[in-house]
């Protein structure tokens, strides 16, 4: 919540769209998460040198802003949510699961293009 989110609308002025083509997908994988995990705790989402925080970054000027939001579980060693909102250029929901068992990796993307004019989904299972 210190970062607005779920966000209601864009940082860009000119997309149209009454809310975010993507949002209701993180509302309900964060509902999910929160009723069906065990022990669901936040953890620091950085990058691999561990020295930037990327839990939030915003380029007001290009009008795009993106957060991710890193989880584990006693089911899940990490669970990575990412929500990037650049306009009418972009929207994108990618979702990231990393199971603490012997079991595939769970990708998920969702990504809206050209003012919603394009579409591409990308669910995959990795060993």
């Amino acid at each position: 919540t210190s970062y607005g989110m779920p966000w209601q609308s864009s940082i860009d002025p000119l997309y149209e769209n009454e809310h975010l083509f993507f949002m209701p997908f993180w509302e309900w994988q964060m509902d999910f998460m929160k009723t069906n995990l065990n022990n669901l705790r936040l953890i620091p989402s950085i990058d691999r040198t561990r020295q930037n925080d990327l839990t939030y970054v915003e380029n007001s000027k290009k009008k795009k802003r993106m957060i991710t939001l890193c989880f584990e579980s006693d089911e899940y060693r990490l669970i990575r949510l990412t929500y990037l909102d650049a306009g009418v250029a972009t929207q994108v929901f990618t979702s990231l699961w990393y199971p603490r068992t012997n079991t595939p990796v769970l990708g998920i993307d969702f990504l809206q293009f050209n003012n919603a004019t394009k579409h591409l989904t990308v669910v995959d299972m990795q060993p």
